[in-house]
């Protein structure tokens, strides 16, 4: 606890420094290298420590240089498999970025990204969706409720989707928890019904609900599919892409 502690006195000065040399050398290697050390670092805190220093750490960025940090962030902390912490810290630098900015169209990709990351996060109600099923009728994510539910992003034709589905079928479980036939499954395609869906969806276990929902990529970050959320009885988030701990059917 006490090393804990002097860990997080001295930090402030160690980042002040790597900052500063890192503007000095005015190198992206260099910023790259000072975003890493601060990334690495976070990965030990709680949410709420999280916060603050990700707060502290913007804060004592130049503003002359926010737009390089925010380039460079976006590599190591905007990936598709982002951490928890790391979408804290990039949210946190965007939001100082956008500061009386929020207009400017050279920027608007960043809003874009920032706009994704303020909305279902782990710990946050998870946004309503409307889905249509195989046979077109509407459907809303809010039916499925007072049960454990996984939300599968998905595209038929992709290879980690169909690794995560075996997975799934197999062993029932993600990442340690149990996904049996009290859990939800609902399984959805972003885009417009294709033939080859409708054909592959046919294949998937009875108890799923399977639909596609060409707008739900608005509220989402589907950077990537599979793209995994599960949600717990009331709706919160309690974990994303745990599926990334699968390995892909060779």
């Amino acid at each position: 606890m006490i090393m804990k502690q002097t860990l997080s006195i001295l930090l402030p000065a160690i980042f002040l420094f790597s900052i500063h040399f890192a503007v000095a050398q005015n190198s992206a290697d260099s910023i790259a290298n000072d975003i890493k050390q601060f990334s690495e670092y976070q990965a030990q805190l709680s949410v709420e420590e999280c916060s603050a220093s990700a707060q502290q750490w913007v804060d004592m960025l130049p503003q002359s240089e926010l737009l390089t940090y925010a380039a460079q962030a976006q590599k190591i902390l905007y990936t598709p498999y982002s951490s928890h912490n790391q979408r804290i810290a990039y949210r946190t630098l965007l939001q100082r970025l956008l500061q009386g900015n929020s207009n400017d169209v050279s920027l608007l990709r960043y809003k874009y990204m920032y706009e994704m990351l303020v909305h279902n996060n782990e710990g946050d109600s998870a946004t309503d969706f409307i889905y249509y099923d195989i046979n077109d009728n509407e459907h809303s994510l809010s039916e499925h409720n007072g049960n454990q539910t996984l939300i599968i992003f998905n595209d038929p034709e992709c290879e980690e989707c169909a690794s995560l589905r075996q997975h799934i079928i197999d062993n029932g479980e993600l990442q340690g928890i149990a996904i049996d036939s009290t859990t939800t499954i609902l399984v959805i395609y972003p885009d417009m019904p294709t033939p080859e869906w409708r054909e592959a969806v046919t294949h998937y276990p009875e108890r799923w609900k399977i639909g596609y929902s060409e707008d739900v990529s608005d509220l989402y970050d589907l950077r990537t599919l599979p793209s995994t959320y599960l949600l717990d009885d009331k709706h919160i988030i309690t974990l994303r892409n745990a599926h990334t701990y699968i390995t892909v059917i060779e």
